[in-house]
């Protein structure tokens, strides 16, 4: 309410009530101070853990509300992608609000994967210590990703030479030599390849050599 009374330019001040809702709210700190809203899970009872001390440099022992434990056990997509959003700081608002879509939807993309690996994992009943956490999952994603991107055609298709034609696209390093940058492509192959009076790596590449 006192939210939408500020939207309308109404300020308020005023003393809260314990409503009768069975809601509760719980302020925790650990990294950081978090609030935590739930209509079943409450403060009580309150759970012994460990956690690193940066200064100490060693784990302590501390108290962490039931509440707590119950989120961190049971949180979702969208609390990945709010955390996951505010790590990185993504523009909210921006002139370019559609680069901040599309980085939305690559996230929220990666997130939905990597809880349905998790699904699928525990469905398999495979061995805690063998499934990859998060960030290990995104490493492992991105990296097949960039050899998809890099991958070549067949070697039967590569050599077969029939309808490799050249084309004129966007300059960038030729496939055939780590050196070289050209403008050439092939059609059939989707890769560029050198074609100039001083390298040939068109040819070499389709070239079947006895």
């Amino acid at each position: 309410m006192v939210v939408k009374l500020l939207d309308r330019g109404i300020h308020y001040v005023g003393t809260a009530r314990q409503a009768n809702h069975n809601i509760c709210a719980v302020k925790w700190y650990d990294s950081r101070a978090v609030t935590l809203v739930s209509s079943f899970a409450g403060p009580d009872p309150v759970q012994n853990i460990q956690r690193w001390d940066k200064a100490n440099k060693t784990y302590v022992e501390i108290e962490r509300p039931s509440i707590v434990g119950t989120y961190n056990k049971y949180m979702g997509g969208l609390d990945l992608l709010d955390s996951f959003t505010a790590k990185y700081k993504f523009p909210m608002k921006s002139r370019r609000w559609y680069v901040y879509i599309f980085w939305h939807t690559i996230i929220l993309a990666v997130i939905n994967a990597w809880l349905l690996y998790k699904r699928e994992c525990k469905a398999l009943k495979m061995p805690k210590q063998e499934i990859l956490n998060r960030r290990q999952f995104q490493a492992d994603l991105a990296s097949s990703l960039i050899l998809v991107k890099r991958s070549q055609p067949p070697l039967d298709v590569r050599k077969d030479l029939m309808a490799h034609f050249p084309v004129k696209t966007k300059r960038g390093r030729s496939r055939q030599c780590s050196k070289g940058y050209t403008n050439t492509q092939c059609t059939k192959c989707d890769v560029r390849l050198c074609f100039s009076d001083n390298r040939n790596c068109f040819l070499d590449y389709h070239c079947i050599h006895i």
